[in-house]
């Protein structure tokens, strides 16, 4: 990973989102989160992939891919795209 280009695509994010958590509009301490993890395909350093989070507003959404990424194992991800190959 480039730290360098991580730590500018960081600051020109957290400036886009005002400084405030995307999902609560909490002022302070951010984190940027990718929209779309990239477990599931997400882009990387795609700024519209990213958006500023409070630590509590990301921990609950990491909590809830990670909820969804048991429910949907290889298993069910396997079915839905050889019903996907269908269509």
């Amino acid at each position: 990973m480039d730290f360098r280009r991580w730590a500018a695509l960081r600051r020109v994010i957290l400036q886009r989102d005002d400084h405030r958590c995307r999902a609560c509009s909490r002022a302070g301490k951010l984190e940027v989160d990718h929209v779309v993890p990239l477990a599931r395909g997400g882009a990387w350093w795609a700024p519209e992939n990213l958006q500023a989070l409070c630590r509590a507003c990301h921990f609950e959404k990491t909590g809830r891919e990670n909820r969804r990424r048991r429910v949907e194992g290889p298993a069910v991800r396997k079915w839905r795209a050889l019903v996907a190959n269908m269509r």
